[in-house]
């Protein structure tokens, strides 16, 4: 799937390059926070020792900085995302011409999950821009 990046986020992802020496497949820029998707491979040169790196991404963009892995499948992906939830299903299902998809979790790992609402939004984000997957539904 092809990405089109801004003007901005080509930018942004050069400046990860050179800092991280590490390649970062996508980012998001938001007010308060920057997000690069990398390679399981390239996630420890993309953190840093002891976050090291990261710390000095956040003071060169004066944002938060988050590194997310990028995993082939986008089930994966998200149960990746979301390490302290245990889902009991993931799925993907088509519905006319979406992508959606779907996880299942018991009452106390959906509240998990929904406590940081900010990061389930930019991971639904990544999801449609890197898989093509127009929805997250949790049920």
């Amino acid at each position: 799937m092809s990405i089109k990046l801004s003007n901005d986020e080509i930018m942004v992802l050069n400046v990860f390059s050179q800092v991280t020496h590490a390649d970062a497949r996508d980012c998001l820029l938001e007010p308060l926070r920057v997000v690069f998707l990398v390679k399981s491979s390239e996630m420890g040169k993309a953190i840093g020792k002891n976050g090291s790196t990261v710390k000095r991404l956040a003071e060169k963009f004066k944002r938060k900085v988050e590194v997310v892995e990028y995993a082939e499948e986008p089930e994966t992906f998200f149960k990746h995302a979301f390490k302290d939830v245990g889902f009991k299903h993931l799925a993907l299902r088509n519905e006319g011409v979406e992508k959606i998809l779907e996880a299942s979790a018991d009452a106390e790992n959906k509240r998990v999950l929904f406590q940081n609402m900010a990061k389930f939004k930019y991971i639904k984000k990544l999801m449609e821009r890197n898989y093509g997957i127009q929805d997250v539904r949790v049920r």
